[in-house]
């Protein structure tokens, strides 16, 4: 009877743990593309670009955001099962990933063609990592869906109750 609840057991957790590994594969992209979102961010605002410095409630959001960003982005701060958590991240992240959509939107939009032609590589670098995080939050929300699916099943719950007890579902963020 212990042979065939292991072999039960045994069924459900390779898919399990391919799917977890997954969201965690997904998880390291999204928090790469966060990185990178705040390198950028902290270029603007040391730089004192003219699309932030002009607006000083939006250059205060974007230091806001980055900092907590910053606070929040270290491997053992988030816990990927703890909603709470991942709803502060996610509001953080979706802060700087909007101030660098609204930069990029005025440096398209700016008085003259000359002005806007000196300044398209920063754009399309705004432009580039909203499109990165777009893609990397899509990404981990439909690994944490699978992987959660998978958790729900019947094999998976024998196995999570017999090898490891303490398996939560991943908490999803907003896009």
């Amino acid at each position: 009877m212990l042979f065939s609840l292991l072999a039960v057991a045994g069924c459900g957790w390779g898919d399990l743990a391919r799917h977890d590994q997954e969201a965690r594969a997904s998880w390291a992209a999204l928090t790469a593309a966060d990185r990178i979102n705040v390198q950028l961010a902290d270029r603007l605002l040391t730089g004192r670009h003219n699309s932030v410095v002009n607006q000083p409630k939006k250059e205060a959001r974007l230091k806001r955001a980055v900092a907590q960003l910053r606070q929040l982005n270290t491997a053992y701060a988030v816990d990927l099962s703890d909603s709470a958590g991942m709803s502060s991240y996610g509001a953080a992240r979706q802060q700087v990933v909007g101030s660098l959509k609204e930069i990029a939107i005025a440096l398209a939009n700016r008085g003259n063609a000359n002005r806007a032609w000196r300044s398209r590589s920063l754009r399309r670098e705004c432009e580039a990592a909203v499109f990165r995080s777009n893609i990397a939050i899509k990404s981990y929300n439909a690994a944490a869906r699978s992987y959660n699916r998978i958790l729900g099943t019947s094999q998976a719950k024998v196995s999570k109750a017999l090898l490891y007890p303490g398996l939560r579902q991943f908490a999803l963020l907003e896009p």
